[in-house]
């Protein structure tokens, strides 16, 4: 039989979100397509959530066991147990809408694409850190677009919670760098899709929903990982320059051989600033109580979007939330940074 989609699910200790994230894909509008779970030594109930399923899938569902640590090393091996001549990736913690396979595939048969992305919104659901991750992560834009380059900084590429590419082109590729095992082989992939020069296509309208774990350890972890990826990308694929990301979203360029990437406006370093400034003018200090009213503003109106709303007091907290959050992606990046590279 031939299938058109393969669905690779890679899982690791997912017990909390696996359910719907099966429920979800059973529930697909498009029938020509494969699940392959791939669990990556699960210590929880989720292979028993997985083996309860097999049977009951409405598509043709396939478990395989792989012992190599990392969700590259998992998606490769789901891949290399795929018929289709797609693959479309997401994650546990994910809940696909309805017409995520037959959106893809009219968006195939429309654009003729080798490799695609879409949106993957957070929910409104938990405590303030997972409504903060929610409202701020894998959410790239709201307008369908092409991308073909990484950018100077090398970090232009897209996440596997919602990710597709043609099956030959992945084979071409060598499939994911397993050697990335804490983050970023979504974003190396892309990378080398790009040097191939080759397009992503980018649609909202290619839907997946987010469940992001409570805690606010979970929120700065994630951000450390984030930020070791950002270095890591910077050295293999950022251009050499030396880089200052500035205020109203700008960015300096000095052309030097070494790499040098300072992101001077972001969270933490503001804060930073005015701390500092206080300290000369003791006043100033009311700026930093006042500075993440900055932050909470714009997750108040990324929240309308979503059709959600924020209490002033709520988002009052995420914005030091995100300001917290932006320290730990700091910390990660000067982690992450390679010898004779330096990004903060």
């Amino acid at each position: 039989m031939n299938v058109s989609i393969s669905v690779v699910l890679p899982v690791y200790n997912s017990a909390s979100t696996l359910e719907r994230c099966l429920q979800a894909l059973s529930l697909q509008s498009f029938n020509n397509f494969e699940l392959i779970v791939v669990d990556n030594g699960s210590t929880d109930s989720s292979l028993a959530i997985i083996e309860s399923w097999l049977e009951k899938f409405p598509a043709g569902m396939r478990l395989i066991q792989e012992s190599r640590q990392g969700a590259a090393a998992a998606r490769n091996s789901g891949v290399r147990a795929s018929r289709g001549h797609w693959l479309a990736f997401t994650d546990s913690d994910c809940e696909p809408d309805q017409d995520w396979l037959s959106t893809g595939w009219k968006l195939i048969a429309k654009n003729s694409p080798e490799a695609m992305a879409g949106s993957a919104w957070g929910t409104m659901q938990g405590g303030l850190s997972a409504k903060l991750l929610g409202l701020t992560t894998l959410s790239i834009g709201l307008q369908e677009h092409w991308r073909d380059s990484n950018g100077e900084t090398g970090a232009n590429g897209f996440a596997t919670a919602n990710f597709w590419i043609e099956k030959v082109l992945f084979d071409q590729l060598h499939g994911f760098d397993e050697e990335l095992t804490v983050s970023g082989e979504d974003y190396d992939l892309c990378a080398r899709i790009y040097a191939l020069h080759k397009r992503i296509l980018y649609s909202p309208s290619l839907k997946v929903l987010h469940h992001h774990a409570p805690g606010v350890s979970d929120l700065l972890s994630k951000a450390v990982r984030y930020g070791r990826a950002h270095g890591m990308l910077f050295d293999r694929y950022g251009r050499p320059g030396l880089y200052f990301d500035l205020f109203g979203g700008h960015r300096k360029t000095i052309a030097i051989r070494k790499k040098i990437w300072l992101n001077l406006v972001s969270a933490d370093k503001k804060t930073v600033f005015l701390l500092l400034l206080s300290l000369i003018w003791p006043g100033c200090f009311v700026l930093v109580l006042l500075y993440p009213l900055l932050p909470a503003h714009f997750l108040r109106q990324r929240a309308e979007m979503q059709c959600g709303k924020l209490g002033l007091f709520e988002a009052y907290a995420m914005g030091w939330l995100m300001i917290l959050r932006s320290l730990a992606f700091t910390v990660g990046r000067i982690q992450g940074r390679q010898p004779g590279v330096w990004v903060c």
